[in-house]
């Protein structure tokens, strides 16, 4: 599931959660390393990794420390520990979306169409 606290927040408020939820946890969405992908230099982060682990990564403190400074700014302690990037970017209105249109980010998902790839700024 990506935004589960906030869907947490939203239920604690009496918005009605939705009908269905997918859980993500059988993917492997906790990724965060650098690789070559069609021959650039990249920082790939998974959507399932939490909040806390992008604020202190030593990946993300050389080559995003903004990144890391965003993470760090998340609501409260627990929320960084129970948050993912994916989740936070969700809803377009995380804090980690202005980092990532400042370090002109990627966003790979799938809808009906298959894989995508898209630049932050269209998504």
């Amino acid at each position: 599931m990506m935004g589960g606290t906030t869907f947490q927040l939203q239920r604690e408020k009496g918005v009605p959660l939705p009908p269905y939820m997918i859980m993500l946890k059988a993917l492997d969405l906790k990724t965060l390393q650098r690789q070559v992908l069609d021959g650039k230099d990249v920082l790939s982060i998974g959507a399932d990794v939490p909040l806390r682990y992008c604020m202190n990564h030593p990946i993300l403190k050389a080559y995003a420390s903004m990144l890391c400074r965003a993470a760090g700014a998340v609501g409260s302690p627990a929320v960084r520990n129970q948050g993912t990037i994916g989740g936070n970017i969700g809803y377009r209105k995380g804090d980690a979306a202005a980092s990532l249109l400042a370090l002109n980010a990627e966003v790979h998902f799938i809808d009906e169409k298959g894989e995508q790839v898209a630049p932050w700024t269209n998504i």
